[in-house]
């Protein structure tokens, strides 16, 4: 592995986390020496810290990703206020599944997509073809009950795909990644997708807030989520910076 493709890892509340410098590192990463890497790729956000240390459930997932990064600035900071000499920068989850299409059309990369309405399925698979030329080798909508899991299983499998993306929501997507690798070898790498990531209305902040105000160009964009749950409060300090709290679980 090229020196350009190492990463470091930074622990933050009992989790490796990959340190990358920008997207060209993530990419270069990911795909060291030509060979795609194999496991599941999971974005990191303070939320979905803070929901591991209170869901056990959650935070074995988590834990049992292979590749975990940062993609909230909250969890920027917080790494660069732990380790003053880590050279880390965001890097968006939205932002990298559209780089990993990218490049997976550019390498003709087979891919298999998991998740959203069918429409939105059906849409997305068209702008990834017309797009970047996707090599699309199977999907499946979210709506499978879980009598049909084990054929969505063998689908994947039978498929070739050396990515698969989920859009299910968490944890629902983290605990079919889980059961999936159980059943079948793993020769692919899993990505989390939103479903609608690659249309004009997408479920995460725009890039012209990310670097500085992910959180409240969320809520620009999404009003609904300031909704607080019950479990949540107005905001929370998380190693010295303020977060804004969605009605999301994550």
């Amino acid at each position: 592995m090229t020196n350009n493709a190492a990463a470091p890892l930074y622990s933050l509340r009992g989790l490796p986390l990959i340190g990358w410098r920008d997207m060209s590192h993530a990419l270069n990463y990911l795909f060291a020496d030509g060979q795609l890497k194999q496991g599941t790729l999971v974005a990191i956000n303070a939320e979905k810290l803070l929901t591991a240390e209170d869901n056990p459930e959650v935070r074995a997932l988590i834990a049992a990703a292979e590749f975990k990064y940062a993609d909230g600035i909250s969890v920027v900071r917080s790494i660069r206020k732990k380790f003053p000499q880590a050279q880390v920068s965001r890097v968006a989850g939205a932002d990298l599944w559209e780089a990993l299409m990218a490049r997976a059309g550019k390498e003709g990369t087979p891919v298999f997509l998991v998740g959203g309405k069918p429409e939105v399925l059906a849409q997305t698979e068209a702008k990834l073809r017309t797009q970047w030329n996707v090599n699309i080798v199977g999907s499946q909508d979210g709506y499978f009950t879980p009598e049909q899991r084990q054929a969505l299983f063998g689908r994947i499998h039978a498929s070739g795909a050396k990515i698969v993306t989920v859009a299910m929501g968490s944890p629902k997507q983290e605990l079919l990644m889980r059961d999936c690798r159980k059943c079948i070898p793993m020769r692919y790498i899993w990505a989390w997708a939103a479903p609608m990531m690659c249309l004009p209305v997408t479920s995460n902040a725009p890039r012209k807030y990310g670097r500085t105000w992910g959180w409240s160009g969320c809520i620009v964009c999404f009003p609904n989520r300031v909704v607080l749950p019950a479990r949540c409060v107005c905001c929370a300090t998380f190693a010295g910076t303020i977060l804004a709290i969605s009605n999301s679980p994550f």
